[in-house]
C-alpha cells in the first residue's frame, strides 16, 4: 500500500481504531432528460459522485465549460 500511495499509507499507520469513521448514506437517483428549459444538471447533481470525494466544483465546472461549447455552437 505504501508504493502506491504514500500519503494515504502514511495516514492509515497512524489509525488506532475506526471509531471516529461513520458509514456514509447515499442515494443515487436516476433522471431521463439532464436538462430542461433554463435548467441544467451540473456537478454532483449530474455526475455518479460520493460527496466525500470532493469533486463536485471540478465537475460542475468541466460540465459548464461543454455546455457552453454546446450552447455557443
Amino acid at each position: 500500500m505504501h508504493a502506491a500511495t504514500p500519503t494515504l499509507a502514511d495516514f492509515a499507520e497512524t489509525l488506532s481504531d475506526f471509531k471516529p469513521f461513520h458509514i456514509l448514506l447515499a442515494l443515487l437517483h436516476f433522471v431521463k432528460e439532464w436538462t430542461q428549459d433554463g435548467l441544467l444538471l451540473i456537478g454532483n447533481a449530474a455526475h455518479c459522485a460520493l460527496p466525500a470525494e470532493a469533486v463536485g466544483v471540478s465537475l460542475a465546472a468541466a460540465t459548464s465549460i461543454l455546455a457552453a461549447q454546446v450552447v455557443t455552437e
